[in-house]
């Protein structure tokens, strides 16, 4: 008797853990992230800051894309496929190797990983890469800019560290 209970003990602890192992290497469906989108814009000026706070370009941004994971607490990635950069005063931005990648911790933070951008004043065209990031200001979206972004290519009379700056830069995401 007591071999046969053994046994069924034995393959009861074997059936648990094959079900267990099914359950944690199963991949983890979020149903919404497929249908999520992400969209951000500032609403005051983005600077484009020399090293020595002198202005290089102001603008304003909009960008948008698809969430790629949600983990359902506030912590969405996306990436970042559609770009607009609306330049003053005669300077313009053109964007490169798009898409760019989103890191957001709602409500306490954004990252935004693979900027490049071509900035065009009247000295002629520079090509800048790097990360832009933010904290929070005001719950329900609503964050600063910062950032560094190192020159890749000369000609704009901008320094080899550009620093990027906004008051506000709004992100929201939703269906």
């Amino acid at each position: 008797m007591t071999i046969g209970r053994t046994s069924l003990v034995q393959a009861g602890v074997v059936g648990a853990a094959v079900a267990a192992l099914a359950f944690v290497t199963a991949p983890q469906a979020t149903a919404s992230a497929a249908a999520e989108s992400v969209h951000g814009f500032t609403s005051t000026g983005m600077e484009f800051l020399n090293s020595d706070n002198t202005v290089l370009a102001e603008c304003q941004n909009e960008f948008s894309g698809q969430v790629t994971s949600d983990d359902g607490n506030g912590h969405v990635k996306a990436s970042i496929d559609n770009v607009r950069i609306d330049c003053f005063n005669g300077t313009s931005a053109t964007l490169n190797a798009l898409p760019w990648k989103l890191d957001l911790l709602e409500d306490r933070g954004y990252t935004i990983d693979g900027v490049d951008v071509n900035i065009t004043t009247s000295r002629g065209t520079c090509r800048y890469t790097g990360s832009v990031n933010g904290v929070m200001e005001f719950p329900g979206g609503v964050y600063d800019m910062r950032g560094s972004l190192t020159r890749r290519t000369g000609g704009c009379g901008g320094t080899a560290q550009l620093h990027v700056s906004a008051l506000s830069e709004v992100i929201n995401t939703g269906t």
